[in-house]
């Protein structure tokens, strides 16, 4: 998922003051990088796309977040 790898280059832990804020914004702007026809569909369901996202990549997030912030 390319947009996943993107999103992470793109956000620095270090502008984050909690996992939790970095988590969400890695998850977002994964998602914004997704196809737009996604969004024209009237019954797309952007909350279930976001938890599924949020569950594959949610330890990766976590371990990265506390790794790369000992480094601010």
């Amino acid at each position: 998922m390319s947009e996943y790898n993107d999103s992470l280059t793109r956000t620095n832990p270090c502008n984050h003051d909690d996992s939790k804020s970095y988590v969400n914004r890695v998850i977002h702007s994964t998602m914004d990088g997704l196809h737009p026809q996604f969004y024209l569909n009237h019954d797309f369901d952007y909350e279930l796309l976001f938890e599924v996202i949020f569950d594959i990549v949610y330890v990766d997030l976590i371990e990265k977040y506390n790794s790369e912030i000992k480094n601010c």
